[in-house]
């Protein structure tokens, strides 16, 4: 849309993306979700090539407003060639970027007649958008999409079977545009005639409150963290006006969310993708099936990331490659493939992105019921391998962030000098709150096997986050994971 390729280049406020001038064939990129801000990126021991490898050929933005940069300087000698190779048109970008010292001087903007004449020359199959991954289990991939694949995701969140986004709607996407595209909601959204409310970046608590009860959406989408902190508020926030359904992904459904939100009359919905899936791949929408289901059976079946979209196809292999039955019993490794998944990444090809046959490999452990219902156990690198026997932290998660003290938890593998690794919890307390160590660990009895239960258990002041509110438990395991070996040490010296 060439007018709001103008109000990008005019620098406009708040927007988390910039259009660029590219000396390449595109018509033209959008970069999303470099997000180089409140030091969430290591500019420092050569950090900034982590993207700068990728963005020296066709060109990419650093970020939207180098003023959140929290006093990180670039220079010629940081950026080297890219400034020769990009010419930055949004004005707000140029002018914050000189002012810090930065090597790339701001283009002018784009005519009314260039941006008609890019609309004309684009087709279907052009890169439309680069989204990055956040780089919690590696070094960041520029995840690309076409103008096709994001067409055909938008007409998945419009559908019943999805995020059933329609002209009767107000969506509050509290989710950036960094985060996969906010989802695809504004696409979404426009191609319905949906209303939006557009609030400002990582809105929470008492602000995000007021957003609710001053302009009434029915469906609003985030992660978890969003809405425990509505949770944790004392003034009331009115939901009974207008919102019907809250959109919960970006990390595993918590049971707590779904037992506080429904009394309130709020449906508790959990999607499921990646950035490499535009993201949606699977939904848990109401079945007639799932519509007669009463007490802990329905909760759980809402813990579920739900049935492959119209347009994306799922299974469980082995670690052979074998496919696995749809049983609700056995589990393995989650493939996926469809219209909008990544077949490469920027200036990487196929490398690590979906296969000849396009079926990509998310990391994730899954199982998948007989009605088509998928099930993340966890992701490949947060199981814990306790004796050669699998135990899932999101379902130990879960129990524990369902204690009324506690405001957020973690389960991480600790190394472990006989089992090799097993639980350690890690835990929030509720401003104010106190937490018997034991009491917690006593509500795991029952709830899973005996040797499921946590070794320890740390109390924390904060839990680290990536700049898409998901947990960051690489952090997490780089300072925590001998602590059961260091402990045992200090018993043992102790005796």
């Amino acid at each position: 849309d060439a007018t709001i390729e103008r109000s990008l280049a005019a620098g406009t406020p708040d927007f988390s993306d910039l259009t660029i001038d590219s000396p390449t064939s595109y018509a033209y990129v959008t970069i999303n979700d470099l997000n180089i801000r409140n030091g969430s990126f290591p500019f420092g021991g050569g950090g900034i090539d982590n993207y700068y490898g990728d963005l020296t050929v066709n060109g990419g933005v650093f970020a939207d407003n180098t003023s959140d940069l929290g006093g990180a300087i670039f220079n010629d000698a940081q950026l080297g060639d890219l400034a020769n190779v990009l010419t930055v048109t949004g004005a707000t970008f140029a002018r914050n970027f000189a002012s810090q010292g930065g090597g790339i001087a701001g283009g002018g903007g784009v005519s009314d007649e260039t941006a008609a004449e890019r609309a004309k020359a684009a087709t279907a199959a052009d890169l439309a958008t680069i989204i990055y991954t956040s780089g919690t289990t590696g070094r960041p991939k520029g995840a690309v999409y076409t103008h096709r694949s994001t067409f055909l995701h938008a007409l998945a969140c419009t559908s019943h079977a999805a995020m059933s986004i329609g002209p009767g709607d107000a969506v509050l996407p509290q989710v950036p545009m960094f985060h996969a595209n906010a989802w695809g909601t504004p696409y979404g959204a426009w191609m319905a005639g949906t209303d939006m409310i557009m609030p400002q970046m990582f809105l929470m608590g008492e602000q995000l409150a007021a957003v609710i009860n001053e302009f009434h959406p029915t469906l609003a989408c985030g992660v978890p963290t969003i809405w425990n902190g509505l949770l944790a508020l004392n003034s009331p926030v009115d939901f009974s006006t207008s919102l019907k359904r809250m959109l919960v992904a970006g990390s595993a459904l918590p049971r707590l969310l779904v037992e506080e939100f429904t009394p309130m009359g709020v449906n508790v919905e959990q999607g499921w993708g990646m950035t490499e899936t535009s993201p949606i791949v699977t939904y848990n929408s109401p079945t007639p099936a799932s519509a007669v289901l009463t007490g802990e059976d329905a909760i759980r079946h809402r813990l579920r990331q739900g049935r492959a979209a119209c347009g994306t196809d799922m299974k469980i292999v082995d670690a052979e490659g074998r496919e696995l039955p749809w049983d609700g019993k056995a589990f393995g490794d989650f493939l996926i493939r469809g219209h909008w998944v990544c077949r490469e990444y920027l200036n990487r090809g196929a490398e690590g992105a979906a296969d000849s046959e396009g079926w990509l490999r998310t990391g994730d452990v899954c199982t998948i019921d007989p009605d088509g219902c998928a099930e993340i156990v966890d992701r490949s690198k947060d199981v814990i391998k306790s004796g050669g026997e699998w135990i899932s932290s999101i379902a130990l998660e879960n129990i524990a962030v369902s204690h009324p003290a506690v405001a957020e938890a973690a389960i991480i593998a600790a190394r472990h000098p006989k089992w090799q690794e097993r639980p350690l919890l890690l835990v929030v307390p509720r401003a104010g709150a106190q937490i018997d160590k034991d009491e917690l660990l006593g509500m795991f009895t029952g709830k899973v096997a005996k040797w499921w239960l946590p070794d320890d258990v740390l109390m924390l002041e904060e839990l680290p986050h990536t700049a898409t509110g998901k947990l960051n438990k690489l952090a997490l395991r780089a300072r925590y994971q001998d602590h059961l070996i260091e402990s045992a040490k200090t018993q043992g010296q102790a005796r």
